[in-house]
């Protein structure tokens, strides 16, 4: 069983149905949901959880969306 990777990212509300899509159209390379925000924020948090095999390709992806999206270090804060 192959292990998996949390990777935490960041978009711009205007961005968010353009990123969806681009992850949705990954056919199964990664699971995503979208944090808890405040009602009325201009960004929107993921939660990515990725195999290990495929953790590559996801990168490319994302490194594909350039400033669209930033990868975070962790968890985003509840502040």
């Amino acid at each position: 069983m192959s292990r998996a990777h949390k990777i935490f990212i960041r978009t711009h509300k205007r961005d968010s149905a353009f990123v969806y899509a681009v992850l949705e159209a990954q056919e199964g390379l990664v699971a995503y949901t979208t944090l808890p925000h405040v009602h009325h924020a201009q960004t929107r948090e993921l939660q990515l959880l990725v195999p290990e095999s495929s953790l590559p390709d996801l990168k490319e992806v994302l490194k594909s969306l350039g400033t669209m999206v930033e990868v975070l270090d962790g968890p985003p804060s509840k502040t």
